[in-house]
């Protein structure tokens, strides 16, 4: 049988052994004699790492194992205590003790710092030394701490609250602040760097007192959430307040609001209630007074106040003419019932108001066929009819008629242009004649305005904002 020569796994000394053995045990240890083995097995008395306990071991399992234990138990409290870092100074905190109340699953320290805050951190990051101070420390340093700041009239304090948002939330950090006027007031963070919140509401009140009256906003007299007290508002500000969105229509030309009226909302308000106000009437100045006050004020309708404009003869004047009548775009709306909006969209493209009423308009892209009507069949039909390309958009009210007809398979007649010859004609005799330049406009020699002036120029004629001036040449 075949041999092969091994070492003795005790003595190192080399003897032969079947091949078929150390084929069917690879792993198996060999040894040359039973006094190797024994010497080889033989158990040492030795204590466990943690608690001391004397345990039998053999050779094999010492130079295995460097350090020996008893059971799991033992094992894992040596390697707990061997990383027990409590009473270690890392950076400027010190670890207290293990922090057990933390609900992540690896282990953590608890850590005090400088400042005497106590905070959780992992094992890994106080082991490595990644710990330094604790977040508020942290965010003091940073450029977001605002305490010891002045923003306007609020003075930050070196406190803050969490408060969190009902509709997303979000944690938002919420400053104490000391204001001027001695109150204190809880500001969020971004309101402060924003400059939205510059008070703790002493300001606003200040403000306004300029044009309404310094006693006025410290009383109690519960007519703040009154429907009139908006109105009130409005009618001081538009008259006293320069910076007021309408001051120069009131104020800048000399209205104004009576004592009376201006140094108490509770006249105005009583005054009201004795001209029977309801929520449609409105306060209107008598003719030829420039004072509010009781005795130069009536109430009336929403509706007549808005025709009651400086500029309603214009009004009159410039109205539109439809059945005999002449009426503002916005009254003629509440005549055919039709919204305000809707009707003057209509109007702007008709130029025509009969247009605009009932079943002479429907809705499209044209003034008087749908929008599913403007088919290439149709105009297919009305151009081969013998109407013009001016005349199918007028129709239509479609303007990209001659580029639909070019992608169909329909014969295009000649379009027929104006010679320059002939409109240089037509110019001349309309002004041997004397014409206006709209009257030669009229004529649709060119398309736009732009375009006939720009000729008319080349012609020599003296143009000035479209108008002709007869008797003098161009240099």
């Amino acid at each position: 049988m075949k041999t092969k020569k091994v070492s003795c796994q005790e003595c190192k000394k080399e003897f032969d052994k079947l091949e078929s053995e150390i084929k069917r045990k690879p792993n198996q240890r060999n040894f040359c004699s039973r006094s190797c083995y024994e010497k080889f097995r033989s158990f040492k008395q030795v204590p466990c790492a943690y608690c001391e306990t004397l345990l039998r071991r053999s050779n094999a399992q010492l130079k295995k194992y460097e350090k020996q234990f008893c059971n799991q138990q033992c094992n894992h409290k040596y390697c707990l205590k061997k990383n027990d870092m409590t009473g270690k100074s890392i950076g400027r905190c010190t670890v207290i003790e293990e922090d057990t109340d933390d609900p992540r699953a690896e282990r953590c320290w608890l850590l005090e710092c400088a400042c005497g805050e106590r905070f959780s951190r992992r094992h890994r990051d106080v082991k490595k030394g990644h710990v330094y101070e604790c977040p508020n420390c942290v965010f003091r340093r940073s450029q977001y701490y605002l305490g010891g700041k002045k923003y306007g009239r609020l003075s930050v304090q070196d406190e803050w609250v969490w408060k969190e948002d009902p509709n997303t939330g979000k944690r938002r950090r919420c400053w104490e602040c000391v204001c001027e006027c001695g109150n204190k007031t809880t500001v969020e963070a971004g309101s402060i760097l924003s400059g939205h919140t510059v008070s703790c509401g002493c300001y606003m009140q200040k403000n306004c007192s300029r044009y309404v009256n310094e006693t006025l906003y410290p009383q109690k007299h519960g007519l703040s959430r009154k429907e009139f007290y908006g109105r009130w508002t409005v009618l001081v500000h538009k008259c006293h307040n320069p910076k007021y969105v309408t001051y120069h229509n009131w104020g800048g030309k000399g209205y104004t609001v009576c004592d009376e009226w201006r140094n108490s909302c509770q006249s105005f308000y009583d005054w009201l209630i004795e001209n029977k106000f309801t929520s449609d009437l409105t306060v209107e100045l008598k003719k030829g007074c420039k004072e509010f006050g009781p005795t130069t004020c009536i109430l009336v309708p929403i509706q007549v106040h808005h025709k009651n404009t400086r500029n309603r003869n214009r009004r009159e004047d410039h109205g539109i003419d439809y059945q005999g009548e002449r009426k503002t775009m916005k009254e003629w709306a509440e005549h055919f019932g039709i919204r305000y909006q809707t009707l003057a969209s209509r109007y702007r493209k008709t130029l025509d108001l009969s247009k605009c009423i009932g079943d002479a308009w429907q809705s499209g892209s044209g003034q008087h066929l749908r929008r599913d009507d403007i088919t290439d069949k149709s105009l297919i039909e009305m151009y081969q009819s013998g109407l013009s390309i001016a005349e199918i958009k007028e129709i239509t009210g479609f303007t990209a008629v001659w580029e639909r007809l070019k992608k169909t398979d329909v014969l295009m007649r000649p379009r027929k242009r104006k010679s320059t010859v002939w409109r240089t004609e037509q110019i001349t005799k309309a002004l041997d004649k004397g014409a206006t330049f709209e009257e030669i406009h009229a004529l649709n020699l060119y398309a736009t305005k732009a375009n006939l002036k720009k000729k008319m120029r080349e012609m020599g004629v003296v143009i000035h904002e479209y108008e002709i001036q007869y008797g003098t040449k161009d240099n």
